[in-house]
């Protein structure tokens, strides 16, 4: 009986929800999940990854070597999955006698290209452990759903986090339920509209068929000067390995975070706003983005953002340069940030932050700095692989 009061009650769910009666499409992921779970790193290797990473980074400065200098790397990682159930990420934390400085993400498969996909300078405040428990109370005592999976931390909506469980309904299918981390909300079962908006979809989606073999190569590459042995440890040769090059034009002190779900363009807007020494409030920046107000907040169109930093006599009035698809590439960011010296948004699917530095491997690996707007009433600065992601818009401002 009491299945069946779940199964019940995950429809009312559904229902309560206005959830898109169209399915999140797994798209590419169904065709490569069979390369995806052959192609997975062991823990040991991607330690080690993590391990080499994070000694590129300190002897560059990358990570100042005052707050770093002690640190090692925690040979236990968190498993971030994507909505699918598959291994996305390997998360080890950096840490000075136990306590968490921040952590690098390694990916969980070669399918993703690389080796590395983010490295964030400061801790993860996030109790996953509590928020698996909190989400996992909320649906029984609110929802009255009995029958659950264990969790999985997931990766709903890049870089959002979310604790997924799966039941099953009244005709034997399986169906998922994500809450967010932060805030427990449930997360609609459909991609996301616009920048803020609340959905899911995964990394792997934007992964073709036809470019699988050229990222099993790049992977292969990029771990060549690294040597493992006993599955546990590393050798690295100094000699041998790429240098990392990198410039910031900010630290943590230019960080604004959004407060609520739809505002990252706003909270972005913020952080260049006060570059270029505007005292414009979040709520003034809304209006001029068309993106409602605190009690009643929308997410921000393109051009209403585009408004806002260069076409409204009220607004930033700065000179603005916009690209979109296939016209971002890393190079823009890297020459708008050597020859001006100035931030850009840097978008991608459902969100939006900003980039205020580069980092590159000679070997070729490339990393912008991001200024991320969340996690909400938080914010997080990373740096994060070029090639991890897919990248939507740029908005250059000078």
């Amino acid at each position: 009986m009491k299945m069946k009061k779940g199964m019940r009650t995950l429809s009312v769910i559904l229902m309560l929800l206005m959830v898109s009666t169209a399915a999140v499409s797994a798209g590419n992921v169904l065709d490569n999940k069979k390369a995806i779970e052959n192609n997975y790193v062991s823990v040991e290797i991607a330690y080690c990854i993590a391990n080499a990473t994070f000694d590129d980074f300190l002897s560059s400065g990358a990570l100042p070597d005052k707050e770093f200098q002690n640190v090692v790397v925690n040979r236990i990682p968190l498993i971030i999955y994507d909505i699918n159930g598959l291994k996305l990420y390997y998360q080890f934390n950096m840490e000075n006698d136990g306590e968490n400085v921040g952590f690098i993400r390694t990916a969980a498969s070669k399918v993703l290209g690389c080796t590395v996909t983010m490295v964030q300078d400061h801790p993860d405040t996030t109790d996953y452990e509590l928020a698996e428990k909190n989400s996992k109370n909320i649906l029984v005592a609110k929802y009255g759903v009995a029958a659950l999976s264990s969790p999985k931390v997931v990766s709903y909506s890049y870089p959002k986090m979310g604790i997924m469980f799966e039941t099953i309904n009244s005709d034997g299918k399986i169906t998922r339920i994500i809450l967010d981390v932060h805030d427990y909300s449930i997360i609609p079962e459909r991609k996301p509209a616009f920048k803020g908006d609340a959905g899911m979809w995964s990394v792997y989606d934007d992964i073709e068929c036809d470019s699988i073999q050229n990222r099993l190569s790049k992977w292969d590459e990029y771990v060549k000067n690294i040597e493992f042995y006993d599955g546990k440890s590393s050798l690295i040769d100094i000699s041998a390995r790429s240098t990392f090059n990198y410039r910031k034009i900010w630290n943590i002190n230019n960080l604004v975070a959004q407060p609520n779900q739809f505002w990252c363009c706003v909270a972005s807007g913020k952080m260049i706003a006060e570059w270029f020494g505007s005292g414009h409030t979040l709520d003034y920046i809304a209006g001029e983005m068309g993106a409602g107000t605190s009690q009643d907040p929308t997410g921000a169109t393109t051009p209403g953002e585009l408004d806002y930093y260069q076409d409204s006599p009220t607004g930033l009035n700065r000179n603005v340069q916009y690209y979109n698809a296939g016209l971002v590439t890393w190079n823009r960011a890297y020459d708008h940030i050597q020859t001006k010296s100035d931030p850009l948004t840097s978008s991608v699917p459902a969100h939006e932050r900003v980039c205020a530095g580069w980092g590159r491997y000679t070997s070729g690996e490339q990393y912008l700095y991001i200024f991320d707007p969340g996690p909400i009433n938080v914010g997080s600065t990373y740096w994060e692989n070029w090639n991890s992601i897919t990248h939507t818009e740029y908005i250059l401002v000078d």
